[in-house]
């Protein structure tokens, strides 16, 4: 038996059980109110929309993609440099892991358009003090002055990381408006909400209740 969910009329709050792999596109027809109504733009039982609960259950699967190809891409770069490091000294490696903050921070500025999402950057992140610490136990000869400056390179690329990820949260702020209409023959009562993936938002919504909307 095919799995099923309860949802709500936006307009009366009249319930009805659904298929859960109902199309977000699906119109209805309440039978109180006689209003349709599309899946998406129904009511779960706790008042959520359910093309919100559709939103947060489809950003938690991104998040678990990106961190699930993250750990395989970090843990294969440390296996296969390590080798290499091993036979370096402490300039080289120190050179050579700046190139590699200046390509981690790129793939994370292209990712995390791309998927907007602050978990690209907090993977890029961790990454890139992952093969820091690498140069630490595994660099053949590391100097008192190779040290420094490879803990200078780990500390000020993991603030320019974190830095960039903080402004790109704040600067991406989430717009929403919300209508409610009403007067003449009903009350109204307006919903504005957002849609979030990962930080970035924006959405807009309107409802009418009631008798509906009188002009």
């Amino acid at each position: 038996m095919a799995d099923t969910t309860v949802i709500h009329c936006p307009v009366c709050l009249h319930a009805r059980t659904v298929a859960a792999d109902t199309s977000p596109y699906k119109t209805f027809r309440c039978a109180a109110c006689q209003r349709t109504f599309t899946y998406h733009k129904a009511l779960t039982a706790d008042g959520k929309a359910v093309q919100h609960v559709l939103v947060d259950d489809r950003r938690r699967a991104v998040i678990r993609r990106i961190w699930l190809v993250a750990a395989i891409i970090i843990s294969l770069t440390l296996y296969l440099l390590r080798p290499v490091v091993q036979m370096m000294d402490g300039p080289t490696f120190n050179l050579t892991y700046l190139f590699m903050f200046l390509g981690i921070w790129l793939l994370v500025v292209i990712y995390r358009s791309k998927l907007r999402t602050n978990q690209v950057t907090y993977a890029g992140l961790i990454g890139y003090e992952l093969i820091g610490v690498l140069g630490w136990t595994d660099v053949a000869t590391l100097t008192l002055p190779d040290s420094i400056f490879l803990a200078i390179l780990m500390l000020f690329g993991g603030l320019l990381l974190f830095v960039r990820n903080k402004r790109s949260s704040d600067g991406s702020g989430s717009g929403g408006c919300g209508a409610g209409c009403g007067g003449g023959s009903g009350g109204g009562r307006g919903s504005g909400s957002n849609s979030e993936t990962g930080g970035d938002s924006a959405g807009c919504g309107s409802g009418c209740g009631g008798g509906g909307c009188g002009s």
